[in-house]
């Protein structure tokens, strides 16, 4: 997956270092470690999109004068991906296996759903209900959690991708969306090497750098936990500006329609957040003291840079009303899966009544609530933004 370094040269101590960390990460693909969810054609497609991916994170790298970049996947069944740095010059991204076959499988259920006629019933859930253990329904097991070993992971999975009855037509859109998912997370991953959040860190801790926030009078020093929030709300702000410039540019080239990469990119996003972490539906599962903001604020800060990115490069009209269609779709599938697991009790459930998979649940009761929660999150990520530009010059986008 390399196209710097041989990572089976016995003799180069950084191939060494990569073999041990994708050891530790559930080691290397073998034949035979895949399930019929991801074989043969869907595999190469994933393996392609990964290739890309390293040559526009090592782009994107050098304009920023950051290390290079090398992608491997694991056999590891975890959902998301890691980097480490393996020395000053070079950076190693780890994305388990398992990710690109949930994304593949999820993008095929969302999607055997875009055609389907009327409107779904909507089931009652709000992201200010008060924090409840969520079990998922046994057939969404594999797709929603990790809580199975190798084998029955994969015979799991394979069930409910035989399941999904999708127009082959829709086959491009299945590989085109699990290619713009892998790049938000990846680019996301990356972003906090090239973004130099681990040193920012370091150096807010000894006080050489001063990351504070609120306003004027109720200014004061942020906590470690609000530091390390901001971190991953400028990440995924660097991740948002990388898949878009990279979507228009690519797009621009080929003569494809931006129009419809904005309505993919709008779908993707939406699966990816909306199926983040279905059992803490509640926002007060995401209290001060969480790295991480609720998947509804994250998802809406992700929006709006994709936004403000597609008018930097001059695919406002493009972006504009499209991006917005993918997310009502998928939406829209999403409530319909809801529904069927409660009135036809389809995979298995519901369990214990409750039919509920996703966090991207709005209210206009809560509207307001939201809007502020957002507003902080933004500002804790914008305040980092200005202290790695002091320090280390400004973000620069890169054609690819």
């Amino acid at each position: 997956m390399s196209a710097t370094i041989d990572i089976s040269d016995p003799l180069d101590p950084a191939a060494k270092a990569i073999r041990d960390l994708i050891d530790l990460e559930g080691g290397p693909l073998a034949p035979g470690a895949l399930g019929a969810a991801l074989r043969n054609d869907d595999f190469l497609h994933a393996v392609m999109s990964v290739t890309f991916l390293q040559e526009t994170l090592n782009a994107v790298s050098s304009a920023n004068k950051g290390p290079s970049v090398t992608l491997h996947l694991t056999r590891s069944l975890g959902v998301g991906a890691t980097v480490r740095m393996i020395d000053a010059t070079h950076a190693a991204v780890l994305i388990p296996v398992g990710t690109l076959a949930r994304m593949r499988v999820m993008h095929r259920l969302l999607l055997s759903n875009w055609n389907r006629p009327g409107k779904p019933p909507s089931v009652i859930a709000s992201v200010m209900d008060r924090p409840v253990n969520r079990a998922a329904p046994k057939g969404l097991v594999p797709l929603l959690t990790d809580a199975q070993d190798d084998t029955e992971w994969w015979t799991a999975l394979d069930a409910l991708d035989a399941e999904i009855s999708l127009d082959p037509a829709f086959a491009p859109d299945v590989s085109e969306l699990g290619h713009l998912s892998l790049s938000l997370l990846i680019g996301h991953e990356f972003a906090h090497v090239l973004r130099h959040h681990p040193d920012i860190r370091q150096r807010v801790r000894a006080g050489d750098l001063p990351f504070e926030v609120g306003n004027d009078k109720d200014r004061r020093p942020g906590t470690d936990v609000e530091l390390r929030r901001a971190m991953e709300g400028d990440a995924d702000m660097v991740a948002a500006y990388m898949a878009v410039a990279t979507m228009v540019g690519q797009g621009r080239k080929a003569g494809y329609p931006l129009s419809r990469g904005f309505v993919r990119l709008g779908f993707a996003v939406t699966a990816l957040f909306g199926l983040f972490d279905p059992r803490r539906l509640s926002i007060m599962d995401y209290g001060r003291e969480s790295q991480y903001a609720h998947p509804l604020i994250r998802y809406s800060n992700y929006m709006d840079d994709f936004g403000d990115c597609a008018g930097q490069v001059g695919a406002a009209d493009d972006y504009e009303h499209n991006a917005d269609f993918g997310v009502l779709k998928c939406q829209t599938s999403l409530s319909w899966i809801e529904a069927d697991i409660m009135l036809d009790q389809r995979f298995g459930g519901p369990v214990d009544d409750d039919p509920t998979i996703h966090a991207l649940r709005h209210s206009e009761a809560f509207l307001f609530t939201l809007a502020r929660v957002q507003q902080e999150e933004r500002a804790l990520a914008l305040r980092l933004g200005t202290l790695i530009t002091e320090a280390y010059g400004e973000f620069q986008l890169a054609r690819v």
